[in-house]
């Protein structure tokens, strides 16, 4: 009998690349990612595998998906290879959900700029508001422990996109006197409403940093309710000066209020047509305040003189 022979066959394993090449090559994706974690691969390696598994999805029109695979590439991947893909209107929904796990993601918080998160955030929102999801960005706001800084840019946000009211409902709900008197004075041409806000106010520093900050502009509008409410302030303000006791201000808030001169409550007043006003707080200066300096007699006696040169002006 012939004897056979045998053949040997020589198995030769391929590399981990040839693998890789292969595993790609054939759409297995989540197989490389799995053979990658038993090899041990470190998370950037395994993001890289997840990066192509996303841009494959994304090919072939899977966005849902794809989204899916770019989510667990934060960290590793820059965002803006994301958001740029994601960013025409039929893909904003996925872009949405992408912005909110990046925001969340305490490791990205860390690692980028204020002014990246800003960007990212304010993109979010401008997604909500697009895609009219306007109950998202309510909750998204509501959030606890939510940074003043978001606050604000969704406060910016809604502004830009001219929802005033939602911009009004913010500033309100996070007690944000200035923006909400900023939105009235500057989208609604509201300075009777605001100085009805400011009212409300039961911080009487800031109530009086408030008026002291937009004075000129409120005198100029209602230049009757601004001396209203300012003037007992400035009362306040004199018995601070002077060291009397007085209610209504931690020791903090007093000690801040000696700080703020005599000129910075003048300067709001120093135009042509708030001469009336202005003659009227030298005077309550000169009549209270005991410690009044020698500016205020200064600016009464200027005063003096600019309204006798306009009337013999007149006369000519």
């Amino acid at each position: 009998e012939r004897t056979k022979k045998k053949k040997i066959i020589r198995l030769k394993e391929k590399d981990n690349k040839e693998k890789f090449d292969l595993f790609y090559k054939k759409s297995f994706f989540e197989t490389a990612y799995s053979y990658a974690k038993n090899l041990k691969y470190d998370p950037t390696k395994l993001s890289e595998i997840t990066k192509k598994y996303a841009e494959h999805l994304y090919k072939k029109g899977e966005y849902e998906k794809s989204i899916e695979q770019y989510i667990k590439t934060i960290n590793f991947l820059d965002p803006s290879y994301v958001i740029q893909q994601f960013l025409d209107g039929a893909k904003l929904d996925f872009l949405i959900s992408y912005l909110e796990k990046l925001i969340k993601n305490e490791t990205m918080a860390k690692n980028s700029t204020e002014e990246e998160m800003k960007d990212y955030t304010s993109l979010l929102l401008n997604c909500y508001i697009k895609q009219k999801k306007i109950n998202k960005l309510k909750e998204f706001v509501d959030q606890k422990d939510i940074s003043a800084q978001i606050v604000e840019t969704a406060i910016e946000v809604c502004k830009d996109t001219k929802e005033t009211e939602l911009a009004l409902s913010i500033a309100d709900k996070s007690e944000m006197t200035e923006a909400y008197i900023q939105i009235l004075m500057e989208l609604k041409n509201d300075f009777e409403g605001s100085l009805a806000y400011i009212e409300k106010e039961n911080n009487n520093l800031k109530k009086f940093k408030l008026l002291l900050k937009y004075g000129t502009k409120f005198l100029e509008k209602e230049s009757v309710k601004t001396m209203e409410l300012l003037m007992p302030l400035i009362s306040d303000f004199i018995k601070i000066q002077e060291g009397k006791p007085i209610e209504g201000y931690s020791p903090q808030e007093v000690e801040e209020i000696k700080g703020i001169g005599y000129d910075k409550i003048v300067s709001i007043f120093l135009t042509n047509e708030h001469e009336k006003e202005l003659g009227d707080l030298l005077d309550y200066f000169l009549k209270e305040d005991k410690n009044c300096p020698a500016t205020i007699i200064h600016h009464r006696i200027e005063l003096y003189l600019d309204l006798y040169k306009k009337g013999a002006d007149k006369k000519k």
